[in-house]
């Protein structure tokens, strides 16, 4: 029998609840599973108004005019409102503002509770929130207006502990160089033209297998020659290829958790990121190495050729990982604790 949820409703507008997961969903979609183990939640995303759609844990309700075809907010003079309970308090991204603008408009009486992704000055809200607690000190001395209501919640980051036991079925080794790529979008994506990071790691290492994933293919490189491409379909396929390389290098981390560089670091993989990077602070609090110059990236990558740095590194990049991001019930405490309090505080003066 479920457990009876205490008074009061949270109302969580998200743009990229559907189509291809990225970072910012899935960040989203874990804070919402934490927080409905104690509030009822109900999810609202842009489009044309219709039936709600159940959508696992949720019903998933659209805003929007009804000849609205794009996936984008309406403005609230337009916006038709479904059927929902008031909330108790609101959650969005803190880029979004058209997600703010509808929550004032249609919830005006509930506190906002803002998901930062960056540390620059964010739009007005009650509250905000980081994954990480480096990334909290940023915000909060980046929003001094809401500087006592900046809460790191940190996040549950899954990972299949049995990717270790065996490699991936369609790579004939192990111990190489793992590279996300830092390319945008999908020109060149086919792996034939390496970007410049990667071109100078195959240059400096090139008795070393690259290992280069872009796209959901991953393509080798050695000896400055590309070797092959593999597709990399599931989750798992990049977790088995994250278990068995010798470090990861992620050229483009995500903004809210650097999920990748945590799953790396969930199999005691290290990693290589971008200094100022959320990945870069994992790295800092246990398990990797930042760099910013091209020298420092190579420094980095032969300083882990010594398999006993290797092997420190990933033990306490493990450690860390797992107190901080393996454990669902703690994200759970922890947005109950953030709910609680922006509830009880209320909206401050707009």
């Amino acid at each position: 029998m479920a457990e009876p949820l205490p008074d009061g409703r949270v109302l969580l507008f998200s743009s990229t609840w559907d189509g291809a997961e990225t970072e910012r969903s899935f960040v989203m979609r874990s804070l919402a599973g934490a927080t409905s183990r104690r509030r009822a939640v109900d999810v609202v995303t842009p489009g044309p108004q219709r039936t709600p759609r159940p959508d696992g844990l949720f019903d998933v309700h659209q805003v929007g005019t009804a000849s609205s075809g794009d996936r984008s907010w309406p403005l609230p003079g337009d916006a038709r409102w479904p059927a929902l309970p008031p909330p108790t308090l609101v959650l969005v991204h803190a880029d979004d503002g058209g997600a703010m603008a509808l929550a004032r408009e249609f919830a005006a009486r509930a506190p906002v509770v803002a998901l930062a992704g960056s540390a620059d000055p964010l739009p007005q809200a009650d509250a905000l929130i980081t994954i990480t607690p480096g990334r909290r000190d940023a915000v909060a001395a980046a929003n001094p207006e809401v500087a006592a209501h900046v809460y790191d919640t940190g996040l549950h980051v899954p990972i299949n502990p049995f990717v270790t036991h065996r490699p991936h079925s369609g790579v004939g080794f192990v111990d190489y160089l793992l590279v996300l790529t830092d390319r945008a979008g999908t020109a060149g994506g086919d792996g034939s033209d390496p970007t410049p990071w990667v071109a100078w790691l195959a240059a400096r290492f090139p008795r070393q297998h690259t290992m280069v994933i872009e796209d959901g293919v991953a393509t080798v490189w050695q000896w400055r020659s590309r070797r092959g491409a593999i597709d990399v379909e599931t989750r798992t396929d990049l977790w088995r290829l994250f278990a068995h390389a010798r470090t990861v290098i992620d050229l483009r981390p995500g903004t809210f958790v650097a999920r990748e560089c945590i799953e790396a670091l969930r199999v005691g993989t290290p990693i290589i990121a971008p200094a100022g990077s959320v990945g870069a602070e994992h790295g800092a609090a246990g398990g990797g190495i930042g760099f910013t110059t091209v020298d420092e990236l190579l420094r980095a990558v032969a300083f882990l050729e010594d398999k006993a740095a290797r092997d420190e590194l990933g033990h306490q990049g493990r450690v860390m990982a797992e107190e901080r991001y393996g454990h669902p019930d703690q994200l759970v405490e922890r947005m109950a604790h953030v709910v609680g309090a922006v509830e009880q505080a209320g909206p401050r003066s707009r």
